[in-house]
């Protein structure tokens, strides 16, 4: 059984504790410990919550450093399994977090907890922003996973904000989501309607992202017929899948169809694998 070592384990967790930097330099036993148990969902709530709360700062040049930030965020992830009733208040001042993988653990692990009541938090967490453009994203595919019908809607107003990065992290939001109504809204932005070029090639990069086959048979159109600065972009996308071999000979051919020189040396970059 593995109840048993996780208790001992727990128990040095406790002892590193003690005079943290003194008996963890770095904080690697703690965050080794935490991470551990949270993939085997063995850990107590009291040891993700002391792992959650713990800040080691530890001098370095140009100022003490906090060592602790994988171990908030390994804590954030084991947390939930516990059953701890106030998890969903803990992760909420995880979302807060001066360290942003902090950030980002929280919207996972709230994302992973997979209860529609973290849908307003994670909403109101996505409108108030965040400096960093990953936690933007992550918050934004939560939602698109937790309630796809309402949040599609609700990601599209970021598409159109004043800053690259936010709309770059919505349009990455959609594509990892693979959610119904994800492939529409973002061939739509192709059509002309996106004012930005900048953002064209990760609308097609999300595209493929999305792994389905109309979104595949798009970017193969795009390949076979389209303008030559979009065909490289949906050639790029596609580039994702290279390990599928039938897909790429598709690809291949297509691009031997057209008879250019940089899209025939693009593929070869972009679609080139050890086999």
């Amino acid at each position: 059984k593995i109840e048993p070592l996780a208790k001992d384990v727990e128990a040095q967790f406790e002892r590193f504790m003690v005079d943290p930097i003194k008996l963890d330099k770095g904080c690697i036993a703690k965050t080794a410990i935490a991470t551990c148990l949270a993939s085997l969902e063995q850990g107590s709530a009291e040891i993700f919550l002391k792992g959650l709360r713990h800040i080691q700062l530890e001098p370095s040049f140009g100022g003490p450093v906090d060592t602790a930030v994988e171990l908030r965020s390994q804590s954030a992830f084991g947390l939930p399994s516990t059953g701890y009733p106030d998890t969903v208040l803990e992760l909420t001042t995880a979302l807060a977090d001066e360290a942003y993988p902090v950030r980002q653990a929280a919207v996972r692990a709230l994302s992973a907890f997979g209860r529609l009541e973290v849908e307003p938090l994670l909403r109101l967490k996505a409108l108030h922003g965040d400096p960093e453009p990953q936690v933007l994203s992550e918050t934004l595919e939560a939602l698109l996973v937790l309630s796809p019908e309402r949040s599609v809607a609700f990601v599209e107003r970021y598409l159109d904000a004043s800053d690259d990065a936010v709309a770059e992290a919505a349009v990455l939001a959609l594509g990892a989501s693979r959610c119904e109504g994800a492939f529409e809204l973002l061939t739509s932005r192709l059509d002309g309607s996106f004012t930005r070029s900048s953002l064209t090639r990760t609308v097609f990069l999300a595209i493929g992202m999305l792994r389905r086959e109309d979104a595949i048979a798009f970017l193969m159109n795009v390949v076979t017929v389209g303008p030559r600065r979009r065909a490289a972009d949906a050639l790029r996308a596609l580039a994702i899948h290279r390990y599928d071999e039938a897909l790429s000979e598709r690809v291949a051919s297509a691009v031997a169809a057209r008879a250019e020189d940089d899209l025939r040396e693009l593929y070869e970059k972009e679609f080139s694998v050890e086999r």
